[in-house]
């Protein structure tokens, strides 16, 4: 073979090679971008942690979690359904649907349509999750309450001015869980009472306005982890204060229009843990032994008003050296009787309308310089008292009736 020949086959063979490393090359940047490209792609996959928290921040808006974060990604679809707990706002009118039900943990249904009563039904899909629950005013009656008591892992619920009876207190009774209940303004009477006394893991009750007598109040006693009990507008009565008064572990008590009387009061006197108590429209007079209420030293607020006390009871109310505010209103306070009050430096807070305080015993009041709340009218207090005591108490809400 001739040397040009020769010349031409390694010529060609070099082509060969140098092809060769060409591919490689070609294969190694394309290997290369597909790392790059597949790196890219994981640096947009988030952690469910991360997602989590993203969602956790709007988890009181149900509509954007559903109608946006849900369509993000299956992930973040995935996130939402196992670990999301939602809130949710609606009307009563609203058809609730969806596999997003089971998520809700709390839940408020405002009344808005008359004569609308909402699906209770759906309670159903929530057993698992719903923990609080607000439904006052929907007229659901028995048979909503019935729907509820399948929501067993509910520790907070309102279920005021529903049109519930005895019945439907018997479907409540069966939540072990509740700690809070407010089902006032229905018609559950004693014998519902009897059924709301099984909720042995009580600490706070607004019972109000159920037409409960003292065979009600004899059922409360039960709930032995009961420190908060609101019992406005029922007919306990005086011997329905003594029930009551057996509660020792309780610390807020509202017995407010309950016809006690002298005799009731005496009994609620001798709660001495309490440290507020309402105590008002119950036709008290001054014939109470006041000074049992003045031995009360945890009180912080006293609320008596619409009573018929006079000069002996603000003498023993003035004792209590802990008390920040004091509703006495509506009573029949005289002159003598605000000078015992005006005693109280501590107060904050003293509603005092509607007494015969008189010019005398408003400048008593007067002297009052810790006061940042003063309520007077209606004490036949002259207009010129009445603006030296808006001089003094310049930066503070007084309510003249100027």
């Amino acid at each position: 073979m001739s040397k040009r020949a020769r010349e031409g086959c390694y010529l060609s063979d070099q082509s060969i090679f140098n092809n060769d490393d060409a591919i490689n090359d070609q294969l190694n940047n394309s290997e290369s971008e597909l790392k790059k490209k597949k790196l890219k792609e994981q640096n947009y996959i988030l952690p469910d942690d991360v997602i989590y928290e993203v969602l956790h921040y709007y988890s009181g808006n149900f509509k954007f979690i559903v109608m946006n974060c849900a369509l993000v990604s299956k992930q973040w679809l995935n996130v939402i359904l196992e670990r999301l707990k939602l809130h949710m706002k609606c009307k009563n009118n609203v058809k609730l649907n969806g596999e997003f039900l089971q998520n809700i943990e709390t839940l408020s249904v405002n009344f808005r349509i008359k004569g609308v009563v909402f699906n209770c039904g759906v309670f159903d899909l929530m057993s698992k999750s719903l923990t609080t629950l607000y439904i006052s005013r929907n007229n659901i009656e028995n048979d909503g309450a019935k729907h509820i008591s399948a929501l067993k892992q509910l520790t907070l619920l309102n279920i005021s001015s529903n049109n519930i009876e005895e019945e439907g207190a018997k479907y409540i009774g069966k939540l072990e869980k509740l700690t809070y209940l407010d089902i006032s303004k229905n018609d559950i009477r004693s014998n519902g009472a009897l059924y709301i006394s099984e909720l042995k893991q009580l600490t706070s009750l607004v019972i109000s306005s159920n037409n409960i007598d003292e065979e009600g109040a004899a059922h409360l006693i039960k709930l032995t982890n009961l420190t908060e009990l609101e019992t406005v507008r029922n007919e306990f009565g005086a011997e329905g204060a003594k029930h009551i008064s057996e509660m020792k572990q309780l610390i807020n008590l509202n017995i407010n229009d309950n016809f006690i009387g002298d005799e009731g009061a005496k009994y609620i006197s001798e709660m001495k843990q309490l440290t507020i108590l309402n105590i008002g429209s119950n036709e008290i007079t001054d014939r109470v032994n006041f000074e049992n209420f003045g031995q009360l030293n945890q009180l912080t607020e006293l609320y008596i008003e619409d009573n018929s006390i006079q000069t002996n009871a603000c003498k023993y109310i003035s004792q209590l050296q802990n008390l920040n505010l004091l509703d006495i209103s509506g009573n029949n306070v005289d002159a003598e009787g605000a000078k015992y009050i005006s005693q109280m430096n501590q107060l904050t807070e003293l509603e005092i309308h509607t007494n015969s305080l008189g010019n005398e015993g408003a400048k008593h009041i007067s002297t009052m310089k810790e006061l940042e709340y003063l309520y007077l009218c209606d004490n036949d207090v002259s207009v010129e008292v009445k603006q030296h005591i808006r001089e003094i108490y310049q930066d503070i809400d007084v309510i003249l009736n100027l």
